[in-house]
């Protein structure tokens, strides 16, 4: 099976990251207070949101919202910095939520590499940071990620330094290194998983984000279905379910995320966890967060999600890139809009 563009891709993340950080010294900002903020997007121009939002959460001393929807909740108003983050520009739920956004005058910024929302950031002159175009959006997390990093250290949302960002880069330029390997970590781990349904796991303070990382990631790159729950939510009520029907054992695998510094409490919830599930007779698997600084953490996590879908998808004998079921889809909706 030849290299597939998406190792490539893959491997771009630190370079992502390093240019997008710097795109924010650009854009004029809104000229004002706000009480929150809310980013608007789905998929992959989401998941920078989604990881910020673990960044931020310690620290942050407003309200700050991840929307994937067609509509803004009722919440958002006058004094709301509403983000609206699509990759290809053309995301109708992203759209939508724009267009209402400027009926009802909500200060505005979008995240974008063109198409029909960079033209009505044009038309109306909300400010825009315009990212590098010609990826996939999945394959395009360092220019999701780091333009609202700076953005939001820019606004004084997060407590972080240039140093700690680029430090947090030094040690993913490593950690590529040995996860792009066939003999390192994240291809042993898809090795193992092969043919098993995983199930992610994971402190859910700061680290849900990573979950639905892991998913997306397997599900499009190497066509897996996955799922994933949180600690310590799950041991009140999923916990419970595991054994029936009674082949789920061997159908299933559990992959347990480790951060060293989360809560002890969560900590001791997850041994207890692994040892009530293990002695099920099911599979567990542990991946453990590089770094010193959360920010290093969640990136590494992040980016072995990444190689671990990669290399699942060789094993797999599948081409990453081709997302089939979703264009067929759209072309689907569009069809029916235009029958309507």
């Amino acid at each position: 099976m030849k290299i597939s563009p998406m190792y490539n891709y893959i491997l771009g993340f630190t370079g992502q990251l390093k240019k997008g950080y710097r795109l924010v010294e650009t854009p004029s900002l809104p000229n004002m207070t706000f009480d929150a903020v809310i980013l608007c997007g789905m998929g992959g121009s989401a998941i920078g949101g989604d990881l910020l939002t673990g960044c931020a959460k310690p620290d942050i001393p407003i309200p700050f919202a991840i929307n994937r929807s067609y509509r803004l909740p009722g919440w958002v108003n006058e004094k709301t910095l509403a983000i609206f983050s699509s990759y290809s520009g053309g995301t109708e739920e992203t759209l939508s939520c724009f267009n209402e956004a400027q009926k009802k005058k909500i200060p505005s910024l979008a995240i974008t590499s063109g198409g029909q929302l960079s033209r009505l950031c044009s038309e109306t002159n909300i400010p825009t940071i315009n990212i590098p175009g010609g990826l996939p959006p999945r394959a395009a997390l360092g220019y999701s990620f780091a333009p609202l990093f700076s953005l939001f250290k820019r606004l004084e949302l997060i407590k972080s330094s240039n140093d700690e960002f680029e430090r947090a880069v030094e040690l993913l330029e490593k950690l590529s290194v040995e996860y792009s390997q066939p003999a390192g970590e994240p291809a042993n781990l898809a090795a193992e998983i092969q043919g098993k349904i995983p199930v992610f796991y994971a402190d859910g303070f700061r680290l849900e984000a990573i979950i639905s990382r892991f998913r997306c990631q397997l599900a499009e790159n190497a066509k897996t279905l996955a799922f994933g729950n949180v600690f310590t939510e799950l041991n009140h009520n999923e916990i419970v379910g595991w054994g029936i029907p009674p082949d789920t054992i061997d159908k299933f695998t559990a992959i347990f995320i480790w951060d060293p510094e989360s809560d002890y409490r969560v900590t001791r919830q997850m041994q207890g966890t692994k040892e009530i599930l293990s002695n099920l007779g099911l599979k567990v698997h542990h991946v453990q967060a590089q770094g010193e600084t959360f920010l290093a953490k969640m990136l590494s996590l992040a980016h072995f999600a990444d190689w671990l879908s990669y290399h699942l998808a060789v094993l797999n004998r599948v081409d990453p890139i081709p997302i089939e079921r979703i264009d067929a889809l759209k072309r689907k909706l569009k069809n029916s809009e235009k029958g309507s």
